[in-house]
This record gives structure tokens, C-alpha cells and sequence, in this order.
């Protein structure tokens, strides 16, 4: 099983130990298969209805002295798609370089960051994106045992999950093996059998440790409503 999220930033992408400069000249409107919402961080309410939630905590910009943390500020990033595929028994790794794959099927497209979740089922750069990248998580609606069992305290993922990178002059994929864990395996497989009664809040950045990365920012951001695993499309 995997949830794939792809992201398009529309000023610089001079994260994650990336320093090219990438301007989005457009952005891409992706079907969504699973229940969606794009965070809003904007006063104005979308659609009659009002902003998603509020805007997460992250370090500020004294933290390193104070441990005061404060709103973040927009996302950097503006998430286009979540897709949900059924790979059987086979985990897919790199999916952008996939022939049917929108990266590789759309010409034209302005740099994307993909994010890609592989959950269970029925060098230098990269130690610096371990030790960096980090995920806050948030059940906004669900059952009260997978609240605890999930949480909402930040999580510098690579430090417990295998996390291998794909990068390209069209895109930087991140694949993010939950099943490298075993702890993490068993925490997937609990919120995997609630997901049609959940609400989940996912924030992603890059972790600051000094005081010129700080405040941290999100880079991206995205709620997950009442997703039902089966309608995930089947890769083959």
C-alpha cells in the first residue's frame, strides 16, 4: 500500500540540502482518488466553509535559547495531489520514474517534491535529510486509542525509518518505508483499520538546529479525511 504526496513550491526549493533555485511557472490540478483538503492558512474562509485548522507550532526563532516555539508560517509548498496505490506484495520505490506516472506522462511540468508512504499491507546529503526531516502528526477526529497511539509529537523520521531519495531536474522524491520498522508497522496497521473514521492532520519541514534555520517553516501540509483503503488504484 502506498499514499503518495506530491508537492510544487512556488518560490525556491533550497531545502533539504537542495540549493537550486526552481521558480513554478504553473501548477498541476491532480485527480484525487482518497478525500482531500489542502490546508488553508489564509483569514478568508474556502469554499463557505472555514479554515482547515490552525497553523502548527514550530521552533521559533529564539528556540535555541528561550524552547519557544510559535506558528508557523504558511507552507512553502503547495500540495496538488494525494493518490493512493495497491502494490500487493511489491514495494514501489521511486513511482515518479514509473512510465504511467504523471512526472513522467505531463510535459512541462514545474519541479515537484513527492512524498511517498510505503505502509504495510494485508552519503552526506542523505545523513543530513535522516537527521532533518522531520513529520508532525495530529488525529483531529478518530478513535481514542489511535490518538494515543499516534500522537502529536513531532518526529524526525530517518531516525527510525529506512528513507531512500530520488532526484531528478523534474522532481526529489522522498520514499518513507513504514515497514522498515517494526514499532511503526504496528502503529500503521492500527490507524490502517480506522482510516474511514479518521481525520489526520500530516505537517511536514526541515528540523532547525541552529539559530540562523530558525524559525522553522512547514513546507508542506495536508489533512486526510475519512479515506477508505480500498478504493486505492491497483499498480501493476
Amino acid at each position: 500500500m502506498h499514499v503518495v504526496f506530491q508537492y510544487i513550491q512556488p518560490q525556491l526549493l533550497a531545502l533539504i540540502g537542495l540549493e537550486e533555485a526552481m521558480e513554478a511557472r504553473k501548477y498541476m490540478a491532480l485527480a484525487h482518488d482518497a478525500a482531500t483538503e489542502e490546508d488553508e492558512y489564509e483569514d478568508s474562509a474556502k469554499d463557505g466553509q472555514p479554515a482547515a485548522r490552525k497553523p502548527v507550532e514550530v521552533r521559533g526563532p529564539d528556540y535555541m535559547t528561550n524552547r519557544k516555539k510559535v506558528a508557523s508560517a504558511a507552507p512553502a509548498f503547495r500540495l496538488v495531489g494525494v493518490d493512493i496505490f495497491e502494490t500487493g506484495a511489491v514495494s514501489v520505490e521511486h513511482i515518479c520514474a514509473r512510465p504511467d506516472n504523471v512526472m513522467q506522462t505531463v510535459p512541462d511540468q514545474p519541479f515537484a517534491f513527492v512524498l511517498n508512504f510505503l505502509l504495510p499491507g494485508p552519503p552526506k546529503y542523505s545523513l543530513y535529510r535522516n537527521e532533518r526531516f522531520k513529520l508532525i502528526p495530529s488525529i483531529v477526529e478518530g478513535n481514542f486509542i489511535v490518538k494515543q497511539a499516534v500522537g502529536s509529537t513531532p518526529a524526525v523520521i530517518g531516525n527510525k525509518l529506512r528513507q531512500p531519495y530520488f532526484k531528478t531536474s523534474k522532481y526529489f522524491e522522498l520514499d518513507i518505508d513504514v515497514t522498515s520498522s517494526a514499532v511503526a508497522n504496528r502503529v500503521t496497521g492500527l490507524v490502517l483499520g480506522f482510516t474511514k473514521k479518521l481525520i489526520v492532520d500530516m505537517s511536514f519541514l526541515v528540523e532547525g538546529k541552529h539559530g540562523h534555520e530558525l524559525p522553522e517553516r512547514l513546507f508542506g501540509a495536508c489533512r486526510l479525511s475519512f479515506v477508505d483503503m480500498a478504493h486505492a488504484k491497483k499498480l501493476v
